[in-house]
């Protein structure tokens, strides 16, 4: 007689192993940039920036080490507002490690722009990313919401950038959400959380002003692969 006993594999926990941000507050200039240590080769290396500016301002992304990141694509509030600003998220794998520095440019000189960059372990894929939207308010309410993406995938890390150009009021995580990176006064955040399952999920914010132009930017990312199902048995002859 054999008895086997077979546990369920469970989904790995998103691990932030380094992050690190930087804001220029009211100093003027088409460019700015961050320095960090990256650890792991293919870990998920995440980068959200944003500018705010009188014109259009097309961002682009350079990596120090060569690391190769995709834009998910930009949102401006061109179409709503005037002064324009516009956030981005970057994502990829970790090939080179060691002192990084991501420099962000904006094609026109800007007054406040702020640049996250993060690196989460377990994720040997890298190019892993699943749905992401980008919202645009002229006149934002509390709480501050995004519009919904329907993940594919149990356990899912969900990033979401909340951006506000008055910078009157906070930004601080939303129910779910654990706030990751700020700068000085709130404007410009970074939330995330692990979904548990998949499904239907809400990149949202507590906002401590309204009525102010926002963007809330959502992506989700693929999970860690499980680890292999554990068996454990007894043979009796």
């Amino acid at each position: 007689m054999s008895i086997f006993l077979c546990s369920s594999p469970a989904w790995a926990t998103w691990t932030i192993v380094t992050s690190t941000g930087n804001s220029t507050g009211s100093a003027t200039g088409a460019v700015i940039s961050a320095t960090k240590t990256l650890v792991n080769v293919g870990d998920l290396l995440v980068v959200a920036a944003s500018y705010a500016t009188n014109s259009t301002t097309n961002l682009t992304l350079d990596s120090a080490l060569g690391n190769s990141l995709t834009s998910i694509g930009q949102k401006n509030w061109d179409t709503i507002a005037s002064p324009t600003s516009g956030t981005n998220i970057w994502y990829g794998k970790i090939t080179t490690t060691g002192s990084e520095a991501i420099t962000i440019h904006g094609n026109a000189a800007a007054s406040f722009r702020v640049i996250y960059f993060l690196e989460y372990s377990g994720n040997s894929s890298g190019t892993s990313l699943d749905k992401s939207d980008a919202t645009a308010s002229d006149s934002d309410a509390n709480p501050l919401n995004g519009t919904a993406i329907v993940t594919t995938q149990n356990g899912e890390l969900v990033v979401v950038v909340g951006n506000q150009t008055a910078g009157t009021g906070t930004l601080t995580a939303g129910t779910g959400y654990t706030l990751q990176l700020t700068n000085g006064n709130g404007a410009t955040v970074l939330e995330d959380q692990t979904q548990a399952s998949a499904g239907s999920i809400t990149g949202s914010f507590a906002n401590s002003s309204t009525g102010q132009l926002s963007v809330v930017y959502t992506a989700s990312f693929f999970a860690p692969p499980p680890p292999p199902t554990q068996q454990s048995g007894v043979f009796i002859r």
